[in-house]
């Protein structure tokens, strides 16, 4: 309950219950925080009894030291029997009894997440898989067509079985065991101004990515606009958000924590003493609500027409987010809402795309919009990493995912703004992670890169982002996936690098003669105008010698360069192109290998494999 203190100067207060609700709830008193804007809060607790009715109802009248504050407040509960019949609303919280650990994870003892597919009979298929595994309905969350089934008595083990049988029947589109949620603190000192030679809990996401490096050469503009798509907006009045912020539209909902955490990331303001700071400290901050899939179309063609860089790292379900939960690409409502999803973006020319990968332990390309950034060349989507520089757990992987970023775990997460709204709404700073946390380093990453080089395009951004994330060297590997893919950490300073020096987006090149005597020509597109030249090198891979250097001029910005390269000798050769200004070596672009040829003697431009001249 919550309520505006009263003028007398009363700092205590009392309240007291009255009908059929008194039977059941108490006011706790003694656990109360401070006033906080003039406002009080006071938690009502309701323990109900095992033959509970269905509904109780009452007053609640809360006085000062010297008079009533305002007249009585009617309270109503309605009680919801959890049965294999009975659907009932919203996700539910499981009591700290009920949590033990399961391979390392933090998990339900006895419940199991279902996904089946959405529609008409979703109701009726998980009502039939209640009833034949002797389990209630304990939550739900239909618009995405995921249950909570509750097998009461059960043990984890029992639980591990059942897991695997029910995903068997038809129509179930996945399973999994319920993990608990990442815990999340409140902090109200400034966290930011801690010393940021120090490793610690309010900067260790900016250290990982360079964010310091590359705020000396821009800390952003107020004329790239960030967009944020979530289940609810953004909170415009935090204290670290509220001059970057700019109402795009009205909102009918209250701000949310996700969305809220996601900003504050990308965008939190700088150098105002407060607080922390986003990787972009100024820039044109806009929020979109997408408070169901049906609207997140519309919202993305609203944030296109408005936004450089938007970042979706969609709260869908905020009870699904710390669950290991995959949606299979078989289903016709993924594959339809994949299509939808690429035309918007292939309608939005000027707008890059940041999606958050997951937290569902599985390939990236079983979700969406993660799975766009295979798909697409202005969309990019992030995994996540520790602040240990290992693999996040929970992290979506896989061929979709382009690069990562520092999203934690669950014991160390990412400081950032946040809010909590019930009947008024406390700003504080909180900690949390999850994928959702790794895309807005990305998305802040881009509009630095933005206010750099204002001539970038959305595709050229997506490779510098890349491209930089190599370039800075630091990756992680996932354990236990049986393969040895590198997935780079993003760095804000070698992406500024690329996009103000110039990387080149390889468009092309074609090998072509015989024996000794070989040649790849190489096609490229610039990026920088500043470039005066770029300097091309054939490396030998086997002893590093640089068998040939040819220097070129500088089409311009948007031009295309293209190169015969000639080789006499064979081997394996690595290609180097470095950008000229005033004829001296600027950046060293990551070294591009020639990849095989086929059975019809051409080849491309790769990063895998070299050519054997």
């Amino acid at each position: 309950m919550g309520f505006i203190s009263g003028t007398d100067g009363s700092r205590t207060i009392e309240a007291s219950v009255s009908g059929t609700l008194s039977t059941v709830a108490t006011i706790r008193l003694d656990q109360n925080p401070p006033f906080i804007e003039g406002r009080y809060f006071i938690p009502l607790e309701v323990t109900l009894p095992t033959d509970a009715e269905e509904k109780y109802e009452g007053t609640v009248q809360l006085s000062s030291e010297s008079a009533a504050l305002g007249n009585p407040i009617r309270v109503t509960i309605t009680t919801e029997f959890v049965t294999a019949d009975h659907i009932p609303v919203g996700i539910s919280t499981a009591p700290v009894d009920r949590i033990v650990t399961n391979d390392n994870f933090e998990v339900v003892s006895d419940e199991v997440l279902v996904m089946v597919e959405p529609g008409a009979a979703a109701g009726t298929t998980i009502r039939q898989i209640a009833a034949s595994t002797s389990s209630v309905i304990f939550g739900s969350s239909e618009e995405i067509g995921l249950y909570q089934l509750r097998f009461e008595g059960r043990s984890s083990a029992d639980i591990d079985s059942m897991v695997e049988s029910i995903a068997a029947i038809p129509g179930v589109v996945n399973t999994a065991h319920n993990f608990a949620p990442a815990a999340e603190f409140a902090e109200t000192d400034d966290q930011y101004l801690q010393e940021w030679h120090t490793e610690n809990r309010a900067n260790w996401g900016l250290r990982k990515i360079e964010a310091r490096d590359a705020w000396n050469v821009t800390t952003g503009s107020s004329n790239v606009t960030v967009g944020v798509i979530d289940q609810f907006p953004v909170d415009g009045e935090h204290e670290d958000l509220k001059s970057n912020m700019r109402r795009n539209g009205p909102y009918y909902d209250a701000p949310q924590s996700h969305a809220t955490q996601t900003a504050g990331i990308a965008c939190a303001v700088g150098n105002n003493g407060k607080g922390i700071s986003g990787v972009s400290q100024i820039c044109d901050l806009r929020s979109y609500t997408a408070k169901y899939f049906a609207n997140l179309l519309s919202e993305m063609r609203s944030a296109s027409t408005q936004a450089r860089v938007v970042n979706i790292s969609l709260g869908f379900g905020e009870k699904t987010l710390n669950t290991c939960l995959g949606v299979s690409s078989s289903g016709r409502k993924l594959d339809e809402m994949k299509r939808q999803l690429l035309a918007v973006v292939n309608f939005s020319p000027n707008t890059l795309w940041v999606a958050a990968a997951g937290n569902f332990c599985a390939d990236a390309n079983l979700s969406y919009p993660g799975a766009l950034g295979a798909l697409s060349d202005r969309v990019i989507t992030v995994g996540a990493t520790t602040r240990d520089d290992e693999w996040a757990p929970k992290s979506a992987y896989g061929g979709a995912v382009n690069v990562v970023a520092p999203g934690g775990v669950q014991d160390s997460g990412i400081t950032t703004t946040n809010v909590d709204c019930l009947f008024f709404c406390v700003r504080n700073y909180t900690q949390a992670s999850g994928t959702s946390m790794a895309a807005p380093f990305v998305t802040g990453t881009a509009a630095l890169g933005f206010s750099g080089n204002t001539s970038v395009t959305p595709r050229q951004m997506k490779y510098c982002l890349e491209q930089g994330a190599r370039s800075g060297g630091k990756y992680v590997t996932r354990p236990g996936d049986g393969s040895s893919r590198k997935y780079y950490i993003i760095d804000a300073h070698e992406t500024l690098n690329c996009v103000r020096s110039g990387t080149p987006n390889w468009t092309s090149c074609e090998r072509k003669g015989s024996g000794n005597s070989r040649t790849a020509i190489l096609r490229w597109e610039t990026i920088q105008a500043e470039l005066t030249g770029y300097r091309v090198k054939v490396i030998r891979d086997t002893d590093g010698w640089t068998e040939r250097t040819v220097d070129l001029p500088s089409p311009g910005n948007g031009g295309r360069s293209e190169i015969d390269l000639r080789i006499s000798v064979q081997g394996d050769y690595t290609v180097r192109v470095y950008g000229l200004i005033s004829g001296q070596e600027s950046t060293n672009w990551a070294g591009q290998r020639l990849q095989a040829a086929s059975a019809t003697g051409t080849a491309c431009m790769g990063s895998v494999a070299s050519v054997h001249f």
